[in-house]
């Protein structure tokens, strides 16, 4: 139980000040995925699923190491329900987190966190138009 709630500590702390206050960098999501995978093997010992003790941050990293292509159509989800304020749309949104194994998550957190990792998308543009520019 001590060892849960330690984990749920982490777990909030992380979401409140890193995950909800922070846009990331493809570099940046990598790393990320790499000290959670870390920050798992040291709850390893204590539960065959160390992912369930930090599942916010389990969730975050999984949408934030999405390809773009995914976080696209995820993203027009999101805007059309929003839009439309549709509940239609609502239940494909969820429907569309849950497959991904999206459930801790409110809609809108994973929509802040999506629309963060769209940085990702704007650096490579950039990164693309500088490169154009050089050659």
């Amino acid at each position: 139980r001590r060892v849960h709630g330690v984990a749920e500590k982490i777990d909030n702390f992380l979401f409140s000040q890193l995950f909800q206050k922070q846009m990331f960098s493809i570099r940046g999501s990598k790393q990320i995925q790499h000290d959670m995978d870390l920050l798992f093997m040291i709850f390893s010992p204590f539960t065959s699923n160390p992912q369930n003790f930090l599942r916010k941050c389990y969730e975050c990293s999984v949408l934030l190491n999405l390809d773009d292509d995914c976080l696209n159509e995820i993203l027009k989800v999101i805007d059309e329900k929003y839009e439309n304020n549709d509940k239609k749309n609502s239940v494909i949104l969820e429907d569309v987190l849950l497959f991904f194994g999206i459930e801790s998550l409110t809609k809108d957190e994973a929509k802040k966190i999506i629309k963060g990792s769209n940085y990702k998308a704007i650096q490579m543009i950039t990164w693309i138009n500088s490169e154009a520019t050089v050659h």
